[in-house]
């Protein structure tokens, strides 16, 4: 008996047929995604000096135009439109700037500081802050100037996913080396289906649901938390109810 072999055979030749289409379709998925980042690139490049052009002549035609309560409508809806597609430009290039840009490890900033500087970028929007005792004391990885926008933004899209658009809360806890933040949200009009992607550039469900008017500042603002070692996360739990959640880096233990 102790001379005994037993061997076993199998046929693996459909798994590895099987992960080859895997690999190759994920390389297909992974191009295109490629392909349409550039073409947006093209895009925007192509429009930002005839946009440029075309505002000008616009805000001309405004001020050669007599005053009217018609003209004052008109202005505002043109400023507005103004406003959005120069966004659009900008924060399209940003996130170029964002596929090659490198952050220092060793940069850090309060969890307190940070929420100071992104309430102060918001206009009529106030941001009611639940955290534990210390956690504001918390040293998080990344830079005041990317996070304080970041953070700006998802505060935005929490409005605008609330019943309440002027008012916000947070809350937060610490999860080992990370910081977990999370903005309740009873406005989530967003399938569920969609969720996963919805911070993707080539989300269908974004541009149609309440935080349109952001443009790409979404994109933008996770693309930043995701480059500084975090993550950004919608999630569904129930009929409109859901809840936004940010997951920063811990670069120090709590301070003060």
């Amino acid at each position: 008996e102790s001379g005994r072999l037993v061997a076993f055979l199998r046929d693996i030749t459909e798994r590895k047929r099987a992960e080859e289409a895997f690999a190759r379709m994920q390389a297909q998925l992974d191009e295109l995604s490629r392909l349409k980042s550039e073409f947006l690139h093209v895009i925007a490049h192509e429009l930002r000096t005839p946009t440029c052009g075309l505002l000008g002549v616009g805000s001309l035609v405004f001020d050669l135009c007599p005053d009217s309560p018609r003209k004052t409508e008109y202005r505002r809806i043109f400023a507005a439109s103004e406003q959005r597609l120069r966004s659009f430009l900008d924060d399209e290039a940003l996130i170029r700037e964002l596929e090659t840009c490198i952050v220092r490890k060793d940069t850090g900033v309060s969890l307190q500081s940070a929420l100071n500087a992104a309430h102060g970028l918001l206009v009529g929007l106030r941001l009611g802050t639940e955290l534990p005792s210390g956690m504001a004391g918390l040293i998080v990885q990344g830079n005041i100037v990317l996070l304080e926008r970041a953070l700006a933004t998802l505060t935005r899209v929490a409005a605008l996913f609330s019943t309440d658009s002027h008012t916000v809360r947070l809350t937060g806890r610490v999860e080992g080396s990370r910081v977990r933040l999370t903005f309740p949200l009873d406005r989530l009009e967003v399938e569920s289906s969609a969720l996963s992607s919805f911070f993707q550039l080539d989300s269908p469900a974004r541009p149609r649901s309440a935080v349109a008017p952001l443009g790409l500042g979404p994109v933008v603002a996770e693309r930043i938390v995701n480059l500084l070692g975090g993550e950004v996360r919608l999630e569904c739990e129930g009929e409109s109810l859901g809840r936004l959640e940010v997951t920063l880096r811990c670069k120090d233990a709590v301070r003060g």
